[in-house]
C-alpha cells in the first residue's frame, strides 16, 4: 500500500502570491506525489497493491486564502 500524505501548507491569497514559493507549494503537493507514485506503480501493479491519496479538505472548502491550497 502506498499512501501519498505529503504536503505543505501555502495559505495565501493569488493576488500577491510569491511565484517562487507557489512553485515550491506544488512542488511538494502535486510533483513530489506524482513522482512517488509513478516510481511505485510497477510495484503496485505487480502486487495487486493499493494507492490511497491524502489531501486536506480545504480543496473541498470556500476560504479566501485556500486558492493556491486547493489549487495543488
Amino acid at each position: 500500500m502506498l499512501i501519498n500524505n505529503a504536503g505543505r501548507n501555502f495559505l495565501v491569497l493569488l493576488v500577491g502570491a510569491e511565484i517562487e514559493e507557489a512553485k515550491e507549494f506544488f512542488d511538494v503537493n502535486f510533483w513530489n506525489a506524482l513522482a512517488v507514485t509513478d516510481a511505485f506503480t510497477p510495484m503496485l501493479i505487480e502486487t495487486n497493491g493499493i494507492l490511497a491519496n491524502h489531501s486536506p479538505i480545504v480543496w473541498n472548502l470556500v476560504i479566501p486564502w485556500g486558492d493556491t491550497w486547493g489549487s495543488a
